[in-house]
């Protein structure tokens, strides 16, 4: 009998038909997971099924041995690979087909990005999803013969089951070969063209940005995030499940740039509807990944790091360009949980909380999570849960009922409930902490975690908060310590592990964070390390003369695999293009390199034709633009850093969201190597007192302390006027 299998856009024609079954032996392979500095493989060292790590090793044994190679992408905090894992992988039948017949590999997409933005491409283009886990049987030759990711072990509610389809796939490979090669390459045909790191090319004067790339790449991208946006509750009008927080961040600083206030109000209203609870712990004050319905109602299980960081830049920034001081509230709840429940005995944060154990109430998927209902409430709070439950509720959505916690109350009034009623959270919170806890993925990942050094130090500066900036430079260290004494920036740390691979995202977000601890403390070094780890970044991730910056090291074995260059936001998360392009921006403001220079001037003409249609999954990328020579501000201050009054010229300008900044402080007799750093040289104290400069294009407004006149946000807002 032959049938036909659709997978999305993948078409697939194999016959069926048993075949013997025999057990497999998967000690070895499994001794290979356990050496890997990965969580999520590590937690399958002990699984039945043979899986091997990607690499050499592997895929020599799949050519050696002809066989298909059954590849899943994964990851420790995905619910799904864990179902698949429970239903699915432990079925003795699957298990001896997959041992016997195919090598089976495992990929941790936390570990290795690479891998799962080329494979993620491969389940877009043939499947049109990019869900986890995604599951893939190749050729050898790794030609795409099957991709899907939610598998049953037989068949069920119309979906094919992995027994039978392991089967066909296993004898059509021994007796239609050349058909199911011939299917493989179809699929390779399929797939998009490997971006290519050159740029593209440009009318007109070389590197000279042109008014439709200044303004329209932002603004139509701009644009298009508020088009997902419902302005009258603040949810998403597509099916995003987790707001895609860049392209707020975008739509913010676009407001704010053009003085588009109906964006703004769009903005804020996302934020209001965030911050009133669903996705958001009330508990804690962290996030969930998204949700099951619209309206976040039914939060999913998982808390990422990634997440959080990125929504707590947004919120500093929404305090920025508001002044709402609810927003820096919000930031700061994110940041204290942080440190609360993600923070790891060696040090750093964890990548993700994955509640798995027994809670009070079940999702429509079987997953169980932080919901509650009434009854759950008057039994902890008694005779205060009904005026509570008046202003803070379960919103129901689960199956007996149960909901996440909501605020019902206007946005202006979410600081002040929360404060009148942070008793009795505290007892809710104190009644979960009994509930089967959380499983951490102990992970570390050195781009998240210099992404939150990052964060944390732009909150020491901006809500002036001296702990988030011990807490940045703790975070920070053990990455520092590994680049001083290997000369490279590991991607991942297990324990005391560090892992040898290492990736664009580390060295730029470590950049950039550099460069957010320099316009904290104004410790010079800084600026220093970071120039050095820049050139050497350019260096190690540059393919022939220029262009955008490969994910890979250059020279790095690739295992059969194009290069890929990431440039928008992958996954929802910034690129490391768009982290390192805007680092080395505001470096070369004080460096003034020109050769960098140039290579600047000619990326920031060409990002829009970069990012085409998806500018508005490009909203870190595009910050690239705030930092052109035509429209970026230099603000200088001669004085010592410690002193109050210095202190005090800074805070205005601190607390203000001015796009294309950069800020430095420089002590008198102590200035840098004019030669090295012409920017920050040639500026002088009047009179012996603390004196600022703003500069723009080369001209420069001089003002002394005694004739500074800002001492409120509002008039730190004002310094371009």
């Amino acid at each position: 009998m032959r049938v036909r299998l659709q997978v999305g856009a993948a078409l697939f024609c194999l016959a069926l038909a048993p075949v013997l079954v025999v057990p497999g032996d998967a000690a070895g392979a499994g001794g290979r997971l356990a050496e890997t500095v990965s969580s999520y493989l590590r937690l399958h060292a002990t699984d039945p099924v043979a899986w091997q790590p990607w690499g050499e090793m592997a895929l020599e044994q799949a050519r050696r041995e002809e066989k298909l190679i059954f590849l899943v992408v994964g990851h420790a905090a995905c619910r799904r690979c864990a179902e698949l894992e429970r239903e699915t992988f432990a079925d003795p039948e699957v298990v001896a087909e997959l041992n016997t017949r195919f090598i089976p590999i495992l990929v941790d997409r936390d570990m290795r990005p690479d891998l799962d933005v080329y494979w993620s491409k491969v389940a877009k283009a043939l499947n049109g999803t990019t869900d986890w886990p995604q599951v893939f049987v190749l050729t050898p030759e790794l030609l795409p013969v099957f991709v899907g990711n939610d598998l049953p072990p037989r068949p069920r509610d119309g979906r094919i089951g992995l027994l039978d389809l392991l089967r066909t796939l296993a004898k059509t490979w021994q007796e239609e070969r050349p058909g199911l090669l011939a299917q493989g390459e179809e699929g390779r045909r399929s797939l998009p063209v490997p971006a290519t790191v050159q740029l593209p090319r440009k009318e007109g004067k070389p590197g000279e940005p042109t008014n439709e790339t200044e303004r329209d790449g932002r603004e139509r991208a701009a644009g298009r995030v508020l088009a997902e946006i419902n302005l009258e509750t603040g949810t998403f009008s597509s099916e995003l499940e987790f707001p895609r927080v860049t392209g707020l961040s975008l739509l913010l600083r676009e407001g704010v740039r053009l003085q588009q206030k109906p964006w703004l109000a769009g903005v804020r209203k996302v934020l209001d509807h965030l911050a009133a609870g669903g996705v958001r712990d009330l508990l804690g004050g962290a996030f969930r990944h998204g949700s099951l319905d619209r309206e976040g109602n039914l939060p999913r299980c998982e808390l990422l790091l990634a997440d959080n960081v990125l929504l707590a830049r947004l919120y500093l920034e929404g305090y920025q360009a508001t002044g709402e001081g609810r927003y820096a509230g919000v930031a700061r709840s994110i940041l204290d949980d942080l440190l609360a429940r993600f923070r790891l005995p060696e040090g750093g944060l964890a990548t993700a909380l994955i509640v798995t154990g027994p809670g009070p109430s079940e999702g429509p998927a079987g997953e169980t999570c932080d919901t509650w209902t009434p009854a759950l409430i008057r039994a902890e709070l008694v005779d205060a849960a009904d005026t509570f439950l008046q202003v803070i509720a379960p919103v129901p959505g689960r199956q007996d009922g149960g909901g996440a916690l909501r605020l019902l109350v206007a946005p202006t009034e979410m600081e002040s409930i929360q404060a009148r009623f942070r008793g009795e959270l505290q007892r809710l919170a104190g009644a979960r902490a009994h509930r089967a806890p959380p499983r951490r993925d102990v992970q570390l990942l050195t781009s998240w975690n210099a992404l939150a050094a990052g964060v944390y130090a732009l909150a020491a500066r901006v809500l002036d908060d001296p702990r988030y900036h011990a807490v940045a430079r703790e975070l920070l260290t053990p990455i520092l310590e590994q680049y001083n004494q290997h000369g490279r920036i590991p991607h991942v740390r297990v324990g005391d592990t560090w892992g040898s691979e290492t990736f664009l995202d580390d060295t730029a977000f470590v950049v950039q964070a550099l460069l957010e601890f320099y316009e904290t403390d104004f410790r010079f070094d800084h600026l220093t390390l970071a120039w050095k780890m820049s050139r050497e970044m350019l260096q190690r991730f540059t393919v022939g003369n220029g262009g955008m910056l490969r994910l890979t090291p250059v020279g790095d074995k690739q295992e059969m695999l194009p290069d890929q260059v990431v440039v928008a936001d992958w996954q929802g998360l910034p690129s490391g293009n768009a982290a390192a392009w805007e680092a080395l921006a505001r470096l070369n403001l004080w460096r003034r390199d020109p050769e960098l220079t140039a290579r600047l001037a000619e990326m920031t003409a060409s990002l829009p034709s970069w990012l085409g249609a998806e500018g508005h999954r490009g909203g870190d990328v595009l910050r690239l633009l705030d930092f052109a020579p035509a429209t970026v501000r230099e603000v200088i201050v001669v004085g010592d850093p410690q002193d109050t009054r210095v202190k005090s010229m800074l805070m205005p300008i601190r607390q203000c969201l001015n796009l294309g900044e950069v800020v430095a402080v420089v002590t008198p007799g102590a200035m840098p190597d004019a030669q090295a750093w012409p920017g920050l040289s040639g500026r002088e104290m009047v009179a012996e007192v603390p004196t600022i400069y703003v500069c723009a294009q080369g001209l420069c407004q001089i003002k002394t302390f005694d004739k500074f006149a800002w001492g409120s946000r509002e008039q730190g807002c004002d310094i371009r006027k």
